[in-house]
């Protein structure tokens, strides 16, 4: 639902233009200092609408995680999600309201918004996962830490040594670690 994504505007619901601005409410700021207030402001609706429609600061902020992880997690292969994941963290598309790990960033140190970062982790994760398994399991959250930590370093605290390298250079760089790490042999527990 980040912006050039879903309905045009003339088919766009009230729904679908509060879950909008919740987004880039949400991605340009903590989840304690965004209220529904303010979601209901930049719409231009009632703050009672918004609660109807979502029932709650959390579920409105649970159903954001959704929208902006779900063109990633139908993403045709996994090889087409590595693809755009490492591309997200190499050159995000800032003519974008919202780049996909802005929510993450700027809501993960609460306990309420990491509950339903949490919850929507395994939907996510699954696309990176090419079995059901706990090795592959954790062989894909290890790839997303890794993209997660190299977002967050390059885009957000701009370390020169991520921010100021050759994109394509960087680029191969991440893809072949995700996938060495998605193909890597998991260590058992002894």
């Amino acid at each position: 639902m980040a912006k050039g994504a879903g309905a045009s505007p003339k088919e766009e619901t009230t729904r679908d233009r509060i879950l909008r601005a919740a987004i880039v409410q949400f991605a340009n700021n903590s989840y304690e200092s965004t209220g529904l207030r303010d979601v209901a402001t930049a719409v231009g609706v009632d703050v009672a609408y918004v609660h109807r429609c979502f029932g709650s600061k959390e579920a409105l902020f649970a159903e954001c995680v959704r929208a902006t992880m779900k063109d990633h997690a139908e993403a045709s292969s996994r090889e087409a999600l590595i693809d755009a994941l490492v591309q997200n963290v190499v050159s995000p598309d800032m003519a974008k309201d919202v780049r996909p790990l802005d929510i993450f960033v700027r809501s993960c140190s609460s306990p309420d918004a990491s509950r339903a970062l949490r919850e929507n982790a395994p939907d996510f994760l699954k696309g990176l996962s090419d079995e059901g398994d706990e090795p592959s399991h954790l062989r894909a959250t290890m790839a997303m830490a890794l993209l997660a930590g190299a977002s967050i370093l390059k885009n957000v605290v701009e370390v020169r040594s991520l921010s100021e390298v050759d994109e394509d250079a960087l680029t191969q760089l991440i893809s072949r670690t995700v996938r060495e790490i998605l193909s890597a042999d998991t260590p058992t527990a002894q």
